[in-house]
């Protein structure tokens, strides 16, 4: 009896160890991306697993849409990545994976998309010619990431169709030294650095009132 209990039970650990270790890797499914997003921005996702051929897999998105669908949910044949947009009024959303080999979910947190800020200054103020006009006042931007960062430039225009910067303008606020002699439009540009992403103010007019002759 002794023989056949060293002889069994080693077996019977092979074979136990055997089906543990074919589950793991079979029943493995992971799905990798952004976690800090920005709402209505496109993110793509990718989706690994041990697939058999025409395996069905069902995407749901909770707080976006897929770009493919137009929809939070949809099941289809297995693929390797899925792109989708976050929507905006949520602060966090879930992407979840279901399929015959396993389930994989990923959560984020939603930034809001990037407020560029607004000049508070009247729309539009009006001078003498080669007078100095009054300082330009504008909110902190906001939005655009979860921890975002903030880079300021003023720009100016004749037009405003053609924009250049204003040479040494990257705080919040624009104050002139300068005396006015044509009539110019402004707007603060804002980089939010992690996510690279641009958005503009609103537009303000200095009217200069023609020089008489």
């Amino acid at each position: 009896m002794a023989h056949y209990s060293l002889y069994r039970a080693p077996k019977l650990w092979l074979i136990t160890f055997a089906l543990f270790s074919c589950s793991i890797v079979h029943g493995q499914v992971s799905l990798t991306g952004a976690k800090c997003v920005t709402a209505k921005l496109v993110y793509q996702y990718e989706i690994k697993g041990e697939w058999r051929q025409n395996d069905k897999i069902s995407i749901c998105v909770e707080g976006g849409v897929l770009e493919e669908t137009g929809t939070a949910c949809t099941e289809k044949e297995a693929v390797s990545s899925i792109r989708l947009q976050w929507s905006e009024g949520r602060s966090t959303g879930k992407i979840t994976v279901s399929s015959q080999v396993g389930t994989a979910n990923l959560s984020v947190s939603i930034a809001p998309k990037l407020n560029p800020g607004f000049i508070e200054t009247a729309e539009k103020q009006t001078i003498a010619y080669d007078k100095v006009p009054s300082s330009l006042s504008c909110t902190q931007a906001s939005g655009g990431n979860c921890s975002p960062s903030f880079s300021y430039q003023w720009e100016q225009s004749s037009d405003r169709i053609k924009w250049t910067p204003v040479s040494g303008a990257t705080g919040r606020n624009l104050s002139f030294s300068t005396p006015f002699k044509q009539t110019s439009f402004f707007r603060r540009r804002v980089l939010e650095s992690s996510s690279q992403t641009i958005a503009y103010s609103n537009i303000v007019a200095v009217f200069v009132i023609p020089k008489k002759n």
